[in-house]
């Protein structure tokens, strides 16, 4: 398995024709080439691309909508260059982090038993009481990665073998490719480490200023 491997890739690989996995590797491997000669912005807003592709050529109608939150009930893999973009946005609009949850979360995740918590206890601390993501603008690539086009009430009642969504061999490829050469950490490891920082109004602490 490729370094970096997203969730629906593993499952475009297991369940995919020859030929479809064939066209996930060459991406792979195109982006990874690709990585090395340009920045990461570039790498960033080609990966929006592929992912708009994703929403635009949907076999059907996509069904995921503002207030719905079903799907930010799971960890989520951020690059360490796309965190920093999120962090000056926390700062900028001035938003609080329950660092607490954030905690509970990340030791569940290092435990290996976040996917058997309640819901609730999985909730995204920026999903707000409306079901609304609080960091709309710079959520997460992953986040942004979710298309639908099944019946919402399947991903409410967690009936996985019942959400349909498209997964396209060359996103995937590429977004696999990203988090391979850019690294990171799951969404509360980020939090976490950057907390003081945080807590400071995105002043650096002592530790970011001397390894910087």
């Amino acid at each position: 398995m490729k370094r970096g491997t997203t969730e629906q890739a593993k499952q475009l690989k297991a369940k995919a024709p020859p030929l479809v996995v064939e066209q996930f590797e060459k991406q792979y491997d195109h982006s990874m080439a690709l990585f090395e000669k340009v920045d990461h912005s570039m790498a960033y807003d080609t990966a929006l691309l592929f992912i708009k592709e994703v929403e635009q050529k949907s076999s059907e109608p996509i069904s995921c909508r503002a207030g719905c939150g079903f799907c930010c009930h799971q960890p989520v893999y951020v690059s360490t260059t796309e965190f920093e973009a999120i962090k000056d946005h926390l700062v900028t609009h001035n938003i609080k982090v329950d660092l607490a949850k954030v905690q509970a979360q990340h030791d569940d995740i290092s435990d290996g038993i976040y996917h058997k918590l309640k819901v609730p206890e999985r909730r995204c601390v920026f999903l707000g009481d409306n079901s609304a993501c609080t960091i709309y603008e710079a959520r997460p690539l992953m986040c942004r990665r979710h298309v639908v086009y099944s019946d919402p009430q399947h991903c409410a009642s967690g009936s996985t073998s019942q959400i349909k969504y498209d997964v396209s061999p060359r996103t995937e490829g590429h977004l696999s490719a990203y988090f391979a050469f850019y690294q990171g950490d799951h969404f509360q490891g980020h939090l976490l480490g950057a907390a003081e920082s945080l807590r400071r109004g995105g002043e650096p602490t002592a530790d970011e200023t001397s390894s910087s």
